[in-house]
């Protein structure tokens, strides 16, 4: 029998493409598509808003950059309301850009890590355009995996502290080393990253350090907000000293829309 001849519809091709380019980890600029595509600007402005429309993409704190829903979605869900979370965060964060002098991430918990869903880096020129959103970080060295840990229920710190610290002697002084830690994280309302430790812009040219401070909602930690600065310009007192109070009332106006406390 002959196959049949179907004709195939080049708009979806389009917008499966740019779809499938949305989805490589980081924010994508107009431009950007435009050279990995080679199609019309008008052409993408359209298939971008279409996608948005569908809940599959969305921008990035109006920095005329985009990705794909899915990188959020997987770590909080697909309901509508964890995407509205993710808009909301990507809002907090623009809002952040104006009042910080220093860049914002937010991330959630994935599993025994946590994951960048939003930051506002692009918009603090090209020497922080860094792909970080989708990465996944460490829980007990870095300071929005510390806050949530910090910040979660007794239960749930627990669970996790089990799988990211396994049972044994040999593990066990390490388990009992990070409780004083996080307990002064719950005492001071933020948490530090580890000296040691890099993070997801891990770069040879800036050591860079971070504090960050919880969303909290009625089940308990909804994201966590993080100010990341370069320990060559400035130092942990001053950071804080003209970023914390923002964060944290930015993480409070969250916290109202979210929480019915």
């Amino acid at each position: 029998m002959a196959s049949l001849s179907v004709k195939t519809i080049n708009s979806l091709a389009r917008g499966l493409e740019v779809r499938r380019l949305l989805s490589g980890g980081s924010s994508t600029g107009l431009a950007d598509l435009h050279r990995a595509t080679g199609f019309p600007k008008a052409s993408l402005l359209r298939i971008l808003a279409t996608l948005e429309r569908c809940g599959e993409a969305r921008r990035i704190g109006g920095n005329g950059e985009w990705v794909a829903c899915t990188l959020g979605a997987t770590a909080v869900g697909d309901s509508a309301a964890s995407l509205s979370l993710l808009v909301r965060l990507d809002e907090t964060l623009a809002e952040l850009a104006r009042a910080l002098p220093w860049p914002s991430d937010a991330a959630i918990r994935h599993g025994p890590r946590m994951r960048v869903v939003a930051s506002n880096r692009a918009m603090f020129g090209k020497t922080w355009r860094r792909a970080v959103i989708g990465h996944e970080i460490d829980m007990l060295r870095s300071a929005m995996g510390r806050t949530w840990l910090a910040f979660t229920g007794t239960r749930e710190r627990d669970a996790l502290l089990k799988q990211l610290i396994p049972s044994g002697a040999s593990f066990q002084a390490r388990r009992t080393a990070a409780l004083p830690e996080l307990a002064a994280v719950r005492e001071r309302g933020y948490g530090l990253r580890d000296p040691f430790y890099s993070g997801p812009d891990a770069d040879e040219d800036a050591q860079l350090s971070a504090f960050a401070v919880p969303v909290l909602g009625d089940d308990g930690v909804l994201a966590c907000i993080s100010c990341v600065w370069n320990t060559g310009v400035s130092d942990t007192p001053r950071v804080l000293q003209s970023c914390l109070v923002p964060l944290v009332r930015q993480a409070a106006k969250l916290e109202h829309r979210y929480s019915s406390r």
